[in-house]
């Protein structure tokens, strides 16, 4: 049985396919509205406050969470319409906090039983991206970088970074007429630069795990090589330069 209030598990890059807790999420809610707290004497805070609210009526200024701690009390206030920047951050932090939640939910589908290694991955996929919107930017820059080391077996140096920039910028959508052929040339030409360093079907494999599509027999570079993607393929090797 999972242990859902198991309170022992960070919240860290490292911990994000381990199951957060309630009291750890809740612990995060409450770093986000520190700049929101107002504090001092509890009459003179809440002064002003109103003290009744109607249905579907806004709620401008009504206090959303007070309390004491070890600085005294203080109390959290809705913002009122004169507040745009403050309506925003509270929208944004009630959004952090849902994907939190479903974060916690895919968490314990990872421990479910009987998951194939497609839905694990696709499940850890979806975590990744989570972890990166809710704990901001930092986290994204640590997870590019985790992410390659998980994908070494397959491409040296900075071919993952390489591919990926191809796959976003010059491969058209899933479904799109030729997608299979784009993503061939470009396997080929990252081969034959040794940025991937495994044969055509062990890369097909990796790719059918890592991005749940079947790539079925890799096209010979001869047949499907063509101008264009090479001078798409030449501008994603100075796009990979820029980036040192």
């Amino acid at each position: 049985m999972i242990n859902e209030e198991n309170q022992e598990v960070e919240m860290t890059f490292e911990n994000r396919y381990k199951i957060f807790s309630v009291q750890k999420r809740a612990d995060y809610l409450r770093e986000l509205y520190k700049p929101y707290e107002v504090r001092g004497n509890r009459e003179e805070v809440l002064k002003n406050s109103p003290k009744y609210q109607y249905p579907n009526e806004r709620k401008d200024g009504y206090v959303i969470s007070q309390g004491y701690d070890d600085k005294g009390f203080y109390a959290i206030f809705l913002p009122t319409e004169k507040e745009y920047d403050k309506i925003k951050a509270f929208a944004q932090i009630k959004d952090k906090l849902e994907k939190l939640a479903e974060m916690a939910n895919l968490q314990r589908e990872l421990v479910a039983t009987n998951k194939t290694l497609i839905e694990l991955n696709a499940i850890e996929k979806k975590i990744d991206s989570l972890f990166s919107y809710v704990f901001g930017i930092e986290s994204k820059i640590v997870l590019s970088e985790n992410k390659s080391a998980l994908h070494n077996h397959i491409f040296r140096s900075d071919g993952f970074e390489l591919f990926e920039y191809l796959l976003t910028n010059n491969v058209k959508p899933i479904g799109g007429r030729g997608r299979l052929t784009q993503i061939a040339f470009y396997y080929w030409k990252l081969h034959l630069d040794k940025y991937i360093v495994v044969r055509p079907v062990a890369f097909s494999t990796w790719f059918f795990e890592v991005y749940n599509e079947d790539l079925g027999q890799i096209k010979t570079l001869d047949n499907i090589k063509n101008a264009d993607r090479d001078k798409h393929y030449s501008n994603a090797l100075d796009w990979l330069k820029s980036q040192k």
